[in-house]
């Protein structure tokens, strides 16, 4: 739930989206990082990935109805991320 400055709960989309990017230049964020609901989201999901988070439970949180929908959120993982991923939770580290 989003509030105005008067404390009043925001209710439409189009308000919470212009909210959002006005804040975004009131912080001073760069031209080229899009500030949306949207971007959150992105960056919710892909932050997740990174600290180890399964795909599946993120999907679900999100409220995504496909595991694909959520895949198009971790395309921008680079390779090094994902074999960082791979290496931390591997079996074979705990092979003796």
């Amino acid at each position: 739930m989003f509030l105005s400055k008067t404390g009043q709960r925001i209710k439409t989309v189009a308000n919470i989206e212009l909210m959002i990017t006005q804040t975004g230049l009131k912080a001073n964020v760069r031209g080229s990082v899009r500030c949306s609901p949207h971007t959150f989201r992105h960056y919710y999901t892909v932050k997740n990935v990174q600290l180890g988070q399964d795909v599946f439970t993120i999907s679900k949180l999100l409220g995504h109805s496909n595991l694909s929908i959520t895949q198009t959120y971790i395309q921008s993982l680079t390779n090094e991320q994902l074999i960082t991923k791979v290496l931390e939770f591997s079996f074979l580290k705990n092979l003796e």
